[in-house]
């Protein structure tokens, strides 16, 4: 039986040169570069989508080193079966509610050591939710992870998941996405284990760090595809023509 994969599809740009800026790992990231970490284990039914953000260095001061931002647009899940057309099964477009995310959909962990071995968080108040936007200033908390993710959702072991998301972001800040698979929708969170036997839920993938997107949105399909050096600058705008005087025009037909 085909086992479920996440895909990541980068979509607009060739690869280039631009990885220096465009794929910025943070100080103390535990996971530097994409990672698929596990396929669908035996007795696990159900997937969940997670980000995290936060300021390329743990001393940034938002005072001397600027404002750090990610702002995430949209977010997909996108169900891919043998035989049938991609369906998708998740949407969060941000459209409607306002303020911080809620407890229950997010939080700040501690960044040294990563995620304080435990989970112990408080609430995202460096987030808000505003004109069709998620909005995560990393930089007035650059000694956190900020953290969130979506609903959990049925997975099929027979189909491959793809997760599209909008985003751009802004000063020295990196996003990262990542997938987890849980036992069913609603267990909750027991301990850790690295071999997905005891524990409740269990790493599926990782993705790569994605940094500067050159003061515009990108969408990107995660993972196992195109990676985050595939972000470049818009090209630069046609030069225009110089305006001829109306005065010169009528002058030259004279002639």
């Amino acid at each position: 039986m085909k086992h479920l994969l996440f895909s990541i599809i980068l979509i607009f740009c060739p690869i280039t040169l631009f990885a220096d800026d465009t794929c910025k790992v943070p100080d103390n990231a535990v996971w530097s570069k994409e990672t698929i970490r596990h396929k669908l284990p035996s007795g696990y039914s159900a997937g969940v989508l997670w980000f995290q953000a936060l300021t390329h260095s743990n001393r940034h001061d938002e005072i001397t080193d600027g404002e750090a931002m990610v702002l995430i647009d949209s977010e997909k899940v996108i169900e891919e079966c043998p035989g049938s057309s991609q369906k998708t099964i998740y949407t969060e477009d941000y459209e409607s509610g306002s303020g911080p995310l809620s407890e229950s959909s997010g939080g700040l962990y501690l960044r040294n050591p990563w995620f304080g071995g435990d989970d112990y968080h408080e609430s995202m108040s460096n987030s808000n939710i505003t004109n069709g936007n998620l909005v995560i200033t990393v930089s007035k908390r650059s000694d956190r992870v900020a953290h969130w993710w979506t609903d959990r959702f049925v997975v099929d072991p027979a189909c491959n998941y793809f997760v599209e998301i909008r985003f751009q972001i802004a000063g020295e800040a990196s996003l990262q996405v990542g997938g987890d698979w849980w036992r069913d929708l609603y267990i909750g969170y027991n301990h850790y284990d690295e071999t997905c036997q005891t524990s409740n839920n269990c790493e599926a993938w990782i993705s790569d760090w994605f940094s500067s997107t050159y003061k515009q949105y990108v969408k990107v399909k995660t993972p196992l595809n195109d990676r985050c050096n595939m972000i470049q600058p818009p090209p630069p705008p046609e030069p225009t023509k110089p305006t001829i005087p109306y005065s010169i025009l009528l002058d030259s037909e004279k002639k």
